[in-house]
């Protein structure tokens, strides 16, 4: 059976029969379906016009699969006949949601993903290539709070005035806390600046930073990660043996059997600022010389 997708009309179908076998038909005829985390939806015979008649015992409904719905779903029926007959035939329909609008933790449907790329992508390819970079970057989208360990510092001798997230964001909340502590809220513009929607960048006069700085906020780079996870499909579905690859304005030439993780750490670096500047460290120290604030990544 083809894939069942939210908008599609699927048929289902019943056959009564007496005891002997024969078709036949019950007094009462109902069809009972009901969708994942829905009220079940009840057509009767000869009271609701969907549920019809084929011949004798045989009867169909056109059920059309709401278009709302968001992940994939065992919607659940049950064909009952009372009275002259009496039957209960339950059944199950898959709605497999290959050309659903992206979900939570999704950015990419099979539709753009085969329009951008290739028509042998599949769903499974996607989901991998995103559960792969969930696990390099996290969750994909949405809420996210990094926790920065100032007592596990590298350079104890040294003052941390500045904090590099892990990705782009346009606005933060930062808590302050002493390991085992409650925690308070630092004031933006009193206690700490935030530059280049990427760095946390402590003020001297405001409150003296603790043991441990937490930063929520909702990474801004939508696009950028939507881009990767078609660059990746992209590379994933270049032939065995070739030597050479464009990905954007990245090009690199290889020999056979050569590691291509070089292609994946650059588009790495267009998600993860850090990684893009060659930074190790989360922390900024005082007396750097170096701001990396205002360095931009790019080809030239």
């Amino acid at each position: 059976m083809a894939h069942i997708n939210p908008g599609d009309a699927v048929r289902l179908s019943t056959t009564f029969t007496d005891a002997a076998g024969v078709a036949a038909d019950p007094t009462t005829v109902t069809l009972r379906v009901r969708p994942p985390g829905v009220a079940e939806t009840v057509y009767v015979y000869l009271t609701d016009a969907e549920l019809i008649k084929d011949s004798t015992g045989n009867y169909h409904l056109d059920y059309v699969v709401p278009a709302t719905t968001t992940a994939e779903a065992t919607f659940h029926y049950q064909w009952e006949g009372t009275g002259a007959v009496q039957a209960v035939e339950p059944g199950t329909f898959l709605v497999e949601n290959d050309y659903l609008l992206p979900t939570s933790g999704t950015l990419v449907t099979l539709e753009e993903a085969q329009t951008r790329g290739d028509a042998s992508i599949t769903q499974d390819m996607i989901d991998e290539v995103e559960e792969g970079w969930t696990t390099v970057i996290g969750p994909l989208t949405g809420e996210r709070t990094e926790t920065f360990l100032l007592s596990e510092r590298r350079y104890r001798s040294r003052t941390v005035n500045g904090l590099y997230l892990s990705r782009r964001a346009d606005a933060v909340t930062v808590t302050n806390a002493t390991t085992g502590e409650a925690a308070t809220t630092l004031v933006e513009g009193t206690d700490y600046r935030f530059i280049n929607n990427l760095l946390v960048e402590r003020i001297p006069l405001g409150a003296t930073w603790l043991d441990v700085i937490e930063v929520t906020y909702t990474p801004n780079d939508e696009e950028t990660v939507r881009s990767v996870i078609f660059d990746t499909l992209s590379y994933r579905q270049t032939p065995a043996g070739t030597q050479s690859i464009r990905i954007g304005e990245f090009s690199q030439t290889f020999f056979q059997a050569v590691n291509q993780d070089p292609a994946l750490g650059i588009l790495l670096g267009r998600i993860l600022p850090a990684a893009g500047l060659g930074m190790t460290s989360p922390f900024r120290y005082a007396g750097d010389r170096r701001d990396r604030t205002l360095i931009s990544t790019g080809g030239s």
